[in-house]
């Protein structure tokens, strides 16, 4: 968005011209590239089938905004058209040619990525993406914040009820924080209203909308969320009495609702609510209690919800410590009861792939399983209990950190990242139970899970195991990954990730290390979509299984080194599996010790093992018999004069 920017010719002003070709010399690439900065300024540029998200209209600056249709991070680019608007309007599929840009050239300290003096061709109409669901704290709004907020520059977004508190900086503009925190830090994100016609009233400190969503950039010496239109802002009731800011289910029979202030006790008056679904089955409130000191949460018990139908939660006349009460009637829409994980990943089309339900304006889910896995800090993946396709997904951004094993449930918004379904803005994490047998792995093969597979969307999320494959490549460029294939076919492969660390049994102390091209493994992890590709994840070593000796192996790994694998399961109830691996025929001695260093169980004594990887079981039991309570046991390899060990976890 730029004010006051002509470009004049000896003839006039340029505009945004309506065509159906391609300047020949223009480099066919994609909004990502241009964010990035992979095109220098000045360079002649076509981007294809992208949408247009917004329509910059005033005070004099013209142009839209367009965005990968998959959304994501460094997804959306201004398209900077002069003085005098294009006929393309939001939700019009096009496709655009032009010239790199910076504006302000060499502005400082920022600048905002455009393609100028545009050629734009209409080829059809999808309608808007669904906005990318952030918190405050995802945003900011200073230079200071940029290593945040840049990403994010030209992509459609929505903050979700959030509180006003700054009107200080003028022209229309207005800052607010979260009403409700969704897991990330609070900060003060400004919103502008250049791009709306007429530009609404100035809202009073203390104000909460429920929805603020629009276009996000730098302009003015800040970063600032642009609406496109009044339909982006949905103001709620008086800022002093508790007004309803989010409501999900929590269980086939049980609904959390969370106020932006104390209520009294007329929070827990289960007159004071009303439960509906779609399809106009009224379902009753049981009982209601606070969920938490400063009683603002209410979890309510509820009569059965139909767990795919959208359900709308209204209260009414909810009071607080002095008892001024919210207006007479506040809602909030959710999906009803526990979804099925397919309702979550299905896609919309076989052209679409992402969840059909994003875009319903019901993209608040419940869901339940066990935890597969997990990746990054604040990543894990979710999958039910029966398994088979369809049934994981991936939890991003949550504060409650489960573990392998545990049975949990998940409230959250359904999202596409990079075209990865997921869901994110966690606001509810219940752990039942820890350790749990995991569902699956399911048996795949690489053209059921490979990038590009028709079926390698259901597998999405899923734990999943290949049999009997081969080492293809190990230089995908892709932070460590590397390649297997199924001995028959070379252009089918799949991606091995490296999120999680896991160690190769001939060298357990590299960090680094690829297995060698032609190596026959089988293996396990999470499927899993990143960086434009599919691929599994494994969890750690214990995912990798290898021949038993060198010999089998086609290729020559180097040396077979001396190595401790973490158990699996772990936690484990009531019985785990302890892997090790020796270079060469060996005695060793294998014990269990608990936390005060007393020995509890001789596994192995002095035994006569083969080279390579072996297995040995634990029941729980010491070498009386007795089972042994829960708790952290220590498990130590001896072979010679080498010693190795690793921690474990008991719940019985």
């Amino acid at each position: 968005m730029k004010v006051f920017k002509l470009y004049l010719s000896a003839v006039g002003v340029f505009i945004c011209l309506i065509a159906f070709s391609t300047p020949a010399a223009a480099v066919v690439t994609d909004c990502y590239q241009i964010q990035y900065g992979t095109w220098p300024v000045g360079t002649a540029v076509t981007v294809n089938n992208v949408v247009v998200t917004g329509r910059d209209l005033k005070p004099t600056t013209y142009g839209i905004w367009v965005q990968e249709q998959g959304g994501g991070a460094f997804s959306g680019v201004m398209v900077y058209c002069g003085a005098n608007p294009p006929t393309v309007e939001i939700g019009d599929i096009v496709n655009v040619s032009g010239t790199t840009a910076e504006y302000p050239a060499g502005g400082n300290p920022l600048t905002v990525t455009e393609i100028d003096v545009p050629t734009i061709t209409k080829v059809g109409t999808l309608g808007r993406p669904a906005p990318v669901l952030l918190a405050t704290g995802d945003l900011g709004y200073t230079a200071a914040d940029s290593a945040k907020a840049e990403k994010w520059e030209g992509v459609y977004l929505k903050l979700d009820n959030v509180v006003v508190v700054d009107i200080s900086m003028g022209y229309g503009q207005y800052g607010v924080v979260e009403a409700h925190a969704h897991g990330s830090e609070v900060d003060t994100v400004w919103v502008g209203p250049k791009m709306l016609d007429p530009t609404p009233a100035l809202p009073a400190v203390g104000d909460t909308f429920l929805v603020i969503q629009g276009i996000w950039s730098w302009e003015y010496g800040n970063y600032k969320i642009w609406p496109c239109n009044l339909s982006d802002i949905v103001k709620k009731g008086c800022p002093s009495p508790p007004n309803l800011v989010l409501a999900h289910s929590t269980s086939e029979t049980g609904v959390r609702a969370y106020f932006d202030a104390t209520c009294n006790a007329s929070g827990v008056d289960i007159t004071k609510y009303y439960l509906e679904d779609s399809s106009a089955a009224v379902i009753s409130i049981v009982s209601a209690s606070f969920a938490n000191a400063e009683s603002t949460i209410v979890d309510l018990v509820t009569g059965t919800q139909n767990n795919t139908f959208p359900s709308t939660l209204s209260s009414w006349e909810i009071g607080n410590r002095t008892g001024c009460a919210t207006s007479p009637l506040q809602s909030m829409t959710f999906r009803g009861g526990v979804c099925p994980m397919w309702y979550v990943q299905h896609p919309k089309s076989a052209l679409n792939d992402s969840s059909f339900v994003l875009g319903t304006g019901v993209e608040e889910v419940t869901v339940r399983g066990i935890v597969t896995g997990t990746t990054f800090p604040n990543e894990f993946f979710v999958q039910e209990r029966q398994a088979g396709p369809w049934s994981g997904i991936a939890i991003y951004g949550s504060l409650v950190k489960p573990v392998v094993g545990d049975s949990v449930t998940v409230a959250g918004l359904v999202a596409e990242y990079y075209n990865k379904t997921e869901l994110t803005s966690i606001d509810y994490v219940k752990i039942h139970s820890s350790g749990n047998p995991l569902p699956g792995p399911d048996v795949v093969t690489i053209q059921q899970v490979m990038t590009g597979a028709v079926t390698a969307e259901s597998w999405e999320g899923s734990f999943v195991r290949l049999n009997n494959t081969t080492v293809a490549d190990t230089t995908t460029g892709q932070g460590g990954e590397w390649r297997v294939w199924n001995g028959v076919t070379l252009t089918d492969t799949l991606n091995i990730g490296r999120d999680s660390y896991y160690r190769f049994y001939f060298c357990p102390t590299c960090t680094t290390f690829y297995p060698p091209r032609g190596m026959k493994l089988t293996l396990q992890g999470i499927c899993d979509y990143t960086y434009s590709a599919r691929k599994i994840k494994p969890r750690t070593g214990a995912d990798l299984f290898y021949p038993t000796a060198v010999a089998d192996m086609g290729e020559t790994p180097g040396t077979l080194e001396f190595g401790l694998f973490q158990n699996v399961p772990n936690p484990f109830n009531p019985r785990t599996e302890i892997r090790f691996a020796v270079a060469k025929d060996s005695r060793v001695d294998l014990r269990v010790y608990d936390v005060a260093g007393r020995m509890v169980r001789t596994l192995l004594k002095g035994e006569r093992v083969k080279a390579g990887v072996q297995t040995e079981a634990w029941d729980g039991r010491s070498d009386s018999g007795r089972e042994l309570a829960s708790g952290v046991y220590f498990y130590q390899l001896r072979a010679g004069d080498k010693v190795a060990t690793m921690k474990m976890v008991l719940l019985r």
